[in-house]
């Protein structure tokens, strides 16, 4: 039994020093790789699969919209209506403040 709390290495429950084997998926406090393995397995828990970055995949996604200048162009002009629109909500509600501050 271990004489501290403890991190469980296959689903990372915190447990506390009198549990020998974790309270959410029964691995051992010192797992081997194996039980940990199985430990995974029979709660289900599945590990992070590789694949690409969130930059890849926005690159990736950027370059269907080459030679279609028309869809890009309605693309860029959507996001800046979107920040246009946010920029003077949020003129108009500091305006309101001031007003507000002023006594009015």
């Amino acid at each position: 039994m271990p004489a501290y709390s403890w991190r469980c290495l296959a689903c990372e429950l915190a447990n506390d020093a009198v549990h020998e084997t974790c309270q959410k998926c029964a691995c051992p406090a010192n797992a081997t790789y194996a039980q940990i393995a199985a430990a995974k397995k029979s709660a289900g828990i599945v590990d992070p699969v590789d694949g690409p970055t969130l930059s890849e995949l926005v690159a990736a996604g950027w370059k269907n919209f080459v030679g279609k200048s028309d869809d890009r162009s309605i693309l860029v002009n959507l996001i800046y209506e979107n920040a246009l629109g946010a920029a003077v909500v949020m003129v108009f509600f500091a305006l309101v403040k001031a007003w507000e501050l002023l006594g009015h």
